[in-house]
């Protein structure tokens, strides 16, 4: 039986409470706690359904037929008095089943040892980061976010005084850190930058947008020193005259020598006898204003570069040029360089926070083990494919009718079954599936399943291939659980078994494989003993099938397949197989009486050669 155990969050409104109180299925308790008194000194609290786990009641949602379900109660607290104990021990519980009556063997009250909340220091969280395992006592945890800081707190404690904790995960964001620095390197000290930008500024260089002319640079301010390296001369401009009215008011454009009644010039103004143009540059205040007044030709805009003196490079060649800057493996984060033991903290910092985080999400909560009343449900074993609901009301008293007369109450909604899931969902096969030994093994088919291959165990111990259009479900459940009465019959046999608890049958024929070594011998175990299925003489050189049979039909024979490594079986059935090293004589019974049948290991079988003493 495997148990899904409890690790959601714990509510700060729970344990304020007194219990676990976190809801499975739709079961629910009605007046939660009511009807507590010397009378009635048991009562529903907690809607939590628990199973037996090692001797021990834990919270479950995982229930199949033949589990026993455990419903907590609230006991009144005796305080020595002997009647209330008495009292206790002659509640019983009474069932009023909607669904699922004849799935319930029974149903008690019993005292026992269960894992439920009583007091936050008696709760444990547990959780496991980088395969240390960690348990937090609960005390003064009431609220989610209190129990998250002290996994981080835990967390962060550990890894400070552990250095290889967490380590890959240090490693892989100190990857995130590293990266290009740039060294600037002065008068024996070395300066680390996160850019070149910031490393060449410190060596003297501007970067920024400039402008060439005459194979000089100049900035954007520089619109005098351009008008005059172009030859703009303003020492006569104020005996000029403005041409017409948009060259006054542009600050650019003709001049004439003739008052035009425009007015003249300033003396901020640059004329170019060639055209007779000028520029006002008390109006034309940049390089880029200037190169729209097509006065001067030949400027030339260079942007995103890097200037020494009359210099003008990009990054890549300014790099080359300036020696006292370097490019150099180091660690940067958001544009700040980080020396290797900042990145290291801060890498131990993030990997800590990232753990602790998935930690908060993934962590078990258990509690002291402590003796108490509880419901006990016994349901039926079944193999059944399909899903058993059980429902009803589950009441408290000493008598049917005072328990009828108590408002408090269990709801009981829960479902009993066989189905295999997967990520939260019953498992629908379409091609292939494999099954684990002792578990839940009913699988339904796609409609759109037709070859479908179904293997048994992690290491593919058996396998089945068969046509699955139209199959309804199957339970496919197989253990590979020694079979004691049958070797106690063959003491001097070494015997594996293979045993499919609830005998399948699939529509159509297919083929089964049991792998074996090739010397053995392969039976199948009946009610009364074991019957030959198939054996291999001791040579290893072929095969013979064998019918025999012991109160049951004729079983087909098999064949050992040397290319698959196994026994092969044209079935429809699966059933309970027995693999041993040496012949078995299949006319022994569980009762001790030797059969006449003519299946035993004398005479002949059906026609065939006597099979060989093959014992070791």
């Amino acid at each position: 039986m495997k148990t899904k155990k409890i690790t959601a969050l714990v509510l700060a409104a729970v344990m304020a409470a007194g219990t676990t109180a976190t809801a499975f299925a739709d079961s629910d308790v009605v007046n939660r706690g009511g009807d507590l008194d010397d009378k009635r000194p048991l009562t529903f609290n907690d809607e939590t359904i628990y199973e037996n786990e090692d001797g021990v009641l834990t919270p479950s949602t995982d229930f199949r037929p033949g589990d026993t379900l455990y419903i907590r109660l609230d006991e009144l607290n005796a305080n020595g008095d002997k009647k209330i104990e008495d009292e206790k021990d002659d509640m019983n519980v009474y069932a009023d089943w909607k669904v699922g009556k004849d799935a319930v063997e029974s149903i008690d009250i019993v005292y026992k040892k269960g894992n439920f909340f009583s007091a936050l220091d008696e709760t444990t969280f547990t959780f496991t980061v980088d395969g240390v395992t960690f348990k937090i006592n609960g005390a003064g945890l009431a609220t989610d976010v209190a129990v998250k800081n002290a996994i981080l707190a835990e967390i962060q404690d550990y890894q400070a005084s552990h250095p290889d904790f967490l380590k890959d995960e240090i490693a892989a964001q100190m990857e995130n850190y590293a990266g290009t620095v740039y060294a600037f390197t002065y008068g024996g000290e070395t300066k680390n930058f996160a850019t070149a930008k910031e490393a060449l500024e410190a060596a003297g260089w501007k970067y920024g947008t400039y402008y060439t002319y005459d194979g000089k640079a100049y900035e954007n301010t520089d619109v005098v020193a351009i008008l005059r390296a172009a030859g703009g001369d303003n020492s006569s401009a104020t005996s000029k005259y403005y041409a017409d009215s948009d060259s006054a008011s542009n600050g650019y454009g003709t001049y004439s020598d003739s008052d035009m009644s425009e007015g003249s010039l300033t003396s901020d103004c640059y004329i170019f006898t060639n055209g007779q143009k000028f520029v006002n540059s008390s109006v034309i205040t940049t390089v880029e204003d200037l190169m729209s007044t097509n006065v001067v030709d030949g400027i030339e805009k260079k942007e995103n570069v890097f200037k020494s003196a009359d210099t003008l490079l990009g990054e890549k060649d300014a790099l080359a040029a300036e020696k006292t800057v370097s490019a150099v493996n180091g660690y940067v984060e958001n544009g700040t360089v980080l020396t290797e033991d900042q990145a290291k903290s801060k890498a131990a910092a993030e990997a800590v926070a990232a753990a602790a985080a998935n930690a908060a999400t993934e962590y078990g909560v258990s509690y002291k083990n402590n003796y108490t009343y509880w419901v006990e449900i016994k349901t039926k074993e079944d193999d059944t494919t399909k899903v058993l609901d059980l429902a009803g009301v589950l009441r408290i008293g000493s008598t049917k009718n005072k328990a009828e007369d108590a408002t408090n109450a269990f709801q009981l909604d829960t479902s009993l079954d066989n189905r295999v899931y997967d990520s939260g969902a019953y498992v629908t096969v379409e091609d292939e599936w494999t099954f684990a030994p002792d578990s839940r093994s009913v699988v339904k088919f796609s409609d759109d399943a037709e070859d479908v291959v179904l293997y048994f165990g992690e290491n593919e111990a058996a396998w089945f291939e068969f046509d699955a259009r139209g199959q309804s479900a199957l339970n496919l459940e197989f253990t590979f659980d020694f079979n004691k009465e049958i070797a106690d019959l063959f003491p001097e046999a070494n015997i594996d078994f293979l045993t499919f608890t609830s005998k399948p049958a699939t529509n159509r024929t297919g083929d089964l494989y049991i792998v074996a070594d090739e010397d053995t011998y392969l039976y199948e175990v009946t009610d009364d003993g074991v019957k030959t299925v198939a054996y291999l003489p001791a040579g290893g050189t072929g095969s013979a099938a064998v019918s025999a049979a012991l109160g049951v039909k004729n079983i087909n024979g098999a064949e050992y397949d040397e290319k698959e490594g196994a026994w092969h079986i044209r079935t429809r059935k699966l059933g309970a197989y027995a693999i041993s090293d040496t012949e078995l004589d299949t006319s022994r019974t569980l009762d001790g009486d030797e059969s006449s049948s003519e299946s035993g290991n004398s005479g002949n079988n059906n026609g065939t050669k006597p099979i060989p003493d093959t014992g070791r």
